[in-house]
Formats: structure tokens, C-alpha cells, sequence
């Protein structure tokens, strides 16, 4: 079984998808792992551009940041009234120690092409660029680092920064970061909304009398997903600033439907 063979049965043999409800779990998670480095293609390609200027925009922002600890897992200052919001071309930056500022405010400043980031009051928190053609139904786009979950943490502080951004830390190792990150997001969203549509799928299968059980429902609709998200990942190349995620949803259950058309039994 290969990709293009998934595809071409996709479009011209929709019913031979099918086959894969017994398809191991290895396989299946090997193919959405697949399918998951389709979607990052886009915000790969962007990571790129974006992390160019980001270690000369990482210096003009530590040049605002008051000296500062992690201290009984809070992020702390000496200076009053600290926090500050501060946009680069690469970046929006957040520091917060007065907990001014919500996870969903950081989220929000997520803008075409620039990265929130935002050192919270307790922890650290990371949106990835809203460029790709993942399902948006389910929001783990946004990344939360408590300071309680990072070994040893106060080892973050102002000129441990400094040092990072002053330092021959180059360019393919952030991407090599961002990529990671982006994988994992991507991958754990994929499967979320996986199981968002065989839920609908499962309640169509009942009033069909359609004896898939769950588990083979799921495995389906993961092999179901591949034409939209490699149209989708393509659309999102040529317009970054379009969300196509929940189109991607849709053309997904569609294909399921034109899948179990065979199973519906037959009126006499």
C-alpha cells in the first residue's frame, strides 16, 4: 500500500478504502504520521522565512526585558508594572508577570506570518503560525508550557536569554525546534478531529444499519482524509492566509459517505 495508491483509490475506487478497517494500528498511526507531515509542509515553508529574522528581533526584545526569575514555578521581577506586548516582523511577544494577560489573549494575537509567544505568570506559552491546512475544529495550535513541567527552571532568566539569542545558536536548529513542535501539534490536532468525525460517522453508521464498529470507523476515515489534506496542503501554499481547515473536515466525511455507500444494504 502506498500513498498514491490511497489516492487514486480515493478518487476512483472510493469503496476499496474500505479494506483498511483491519489495518493494523502501527500502519495506521505510521500513515497519519505521514499525512500529518503533508499538513506542516506550509508552516515548514514559513518557519523558514519567519525564523531568519527572529534571532535579530529575539535581541531587540531582551533589550526590553527587566532582569527576571522563575521563582516557586511564577515568573518574577523586581520592577513594578514590567509586563509589556512588543511586535517584530517574526514575532509578538508577551511578558506578563502580573497575569495580566490569558492563554486566549495570547492566541488571539496570532496574526498571518508572525509567532505569539508570551512568558505568562506561570508559564510559557507558543501559537503556531496560522499557515497550514489543519483541521481547526479543535484548537491545539496554541502550546502551554507551565513552569512547573520544565526540570530545573530557574535556569530562565534575562541572561540566560540573552546568551541563547547572543550566541552561534543557528538558524537550522530553531527550525529543527519549530518543526518538532509543529509535528506533535498537528499530529495530536489530526487525531483529535479523527475522532470529532467518526463520532458523526458512527451515529450515520447506526441509523444506516452499517456494522462498523468504532475503532474501524476511525481507521477508514484516517485513510479517508488523504485527498483533502493533500489538496488543502496545496491550496495553503498558494493562499497562506486562508483557513481551510474545516473545509478539509468536510471533504473528509464526504469521502467517508461515498466510502460506505457498498455497505448500506439494499432495498427489495
Amino acid at each position: 500500500m502506498t500513498f498514491f495508491n490511497v489516492l487514486v483509490q480515493s478518487i476512483k475506487r472510493p469503496y476499496e478504502l474500505l479494506q483498511y478497517h483491519s489495518q493494523k494500528w502501527r500502519k495506521v498511526i505510521g500513515y497519519m504520521l505521514f499525512l500529518t507531515l503533508i499538513m506542516s509542509l506550509p508552516a515548514i515553508l514559513q518557519s523558514v522565512k519567519l525564523i531568519n529574522s527572529f534571532k535579530e528581533d529575539a535581541t531587540k526584545i531582551v533589550q526590553k526585558m527587566p532582569d527576571f526569575e522563575i521563582k516557586n514555578n511564577q515568573l518574577t521581577t523586581d520592577k513594578k508594572d514590567s509586563g509589556f506586548v512588543f511586535q517584530t516582523n517574526s514575532v509578538i511577544f508577551t511578558f506578563d508577570p502580573d497575569g495580566k494577560r490569558s492563554v486566549a489573549d495570547v492566541s488571539q494575537d496570532g496574526v498571518d506570518r508572525v509567532i505569539p509567544i508570551a512568558f505568562l505568570q506561570d508559564k510559557i506559552v507558543i501559537v503556531s503560525p496560522r499557515v497550514n491546512a489543519s483541521a481547526d475544529v479543535v484548537d491545539t495550535k496554541t502550546i502551554e508550557i507551565p513552569y512547573h513541567s520544565i526540570p530545573n527552571n530557574d535556569f530562565i532568566n534575562r541572561e540566560a536569554i540573552k546568551n541563547i539569542t547572543s550566541s552561534n545558536f543557528n538558524n537550522m536548529s530553531l527550525i529543527i525546534i519549530f518543526v518538532i513542535l509543529n509535528l506533535l501539534v498537528l499530529l495530536l490536532n489530526f487525531a483529535l478531529n479523527t475522532l470529532l468525525l467518526t463520532l458523526l460517522a458512527n451515529i450515520t453508521n447506526r441509523l444506516r444499519f452499517i456494522t462498523l464498529r468504532f475503532s474501524q470507523t476511525y481507521r477508514v476515515m484516517v485513510y479517508c482524509a488523504s485527498v483533502p489534506i493533500l489538496a488543502m496542503s496545496v491550496l495553503q501554499l498558494v493562499f497562506p492566509t486562508i483557513p481551510f481547515g474545516s473545509i478539509t473536515l468536510g471533504l473528509t466525511l464526504l469521502v467517508y459517505f461515498n466510502v460506505i455507500h457498498s455497505l448500506m444494504p439494499k432495498n427489495k
